[in-house]
């Protein structure tokens, strides 16, 4: 099942057993703070009016960079990326700007309280 995260910057206390023999699919919704080309790294936050505080997570987008459209690296744009998380790097299979407009505080709001139930498997 994929996670839905919020606070991308929190993936290892989110996640403190992944490792690459358990691997975790993410699907994070965060805003650009910098990209930086030479090794096509970009940089995301929280989006600002859904925490008080914020840390930063860095991803390498280097394998979707022909198949993403320029406004994934532009700074104060909102994301949404998937992959899997191995403990240390998140490893992106895709991931496309998401309409400011259309991001609504409390939707996300619960989007991270259904993401918190325990599963309902017996």
């Amino acid at each position: 099942m994929t996670r839905i995260i919020l606070q991308p910057g929190t993936l290892t206390q989110q996640f403190p057993d992944a490792s690459t023999s358990q691997t975790y699919r993410l699907r994070i919704i965060g805003q650009v703070t910098e990209y930086i080309g030479d090794n096509s790294t970009l940089i995301l936050t929280s989006i600002p009016t859904l925490t008080e505080s914020s840390s930063n997570l860095s991803i390498n987008i280097f394998n979707q960079l022909e198949s993403i459209p320029g406004d994934v690296i532009r700074k104060g744009t909102i994301v949404s990326v998937e992959g899997f998380f191995d403990g240390d790097t998140l490893n992106v299979i895709d991931i496309y700007p998401i309409n400011g407009a259309d991001v609504d505080v409390e939707s996300l709001k619960t989007l991270q309280k259904l993401n918190d139930l325990s599963s309902f498997s017996i």
